[in-house]
């Protein structure tokens, strides 16, 4: 069996760890996902967007600046175990 398996909004949620309000907007999360070699709509990207806040990875909020997104106490979690095990070296397999 190849790997665990995450859902795509949560490996756009990886991809803009360092730029999180980039997932503020559907064709932000396009974009995004363009930029790691997959191609995605933008009614794809709204989805992966309202899953991410439906499960409480991100809150998006709206002020005087426009959109902003912030990562909740679980979306960091999973990154750092994310980040963990592709740092983790291998098992001296070749």
């Amino acid at each position: 069996m190849a790997g665990r398996k995450f859902h795509p909004a949560l490996f756009a949620l990886f991809l803009a760890q360092r730029n999180p309000d980039v997932l503020a907007t559907a064709r932000g999360i396009a974009s995004l996902m363009a930029s790691a070699g997959f191609r995605i709509s933008e009614r794809m990207a709204r989805r992966y967007r309202n899953f991410l806040v439906k499960q409480g990875y991100v809150v998006i909020v709206r002020d005087a600046e426009g959109l902003r997104v912030e990562l909740t106490e679980k979306a960091k979690a999973f990154i750092e175990k994310v980040r963990k095990s592709v740092e983790k070296p291998s098992s001296g397999r070749s």
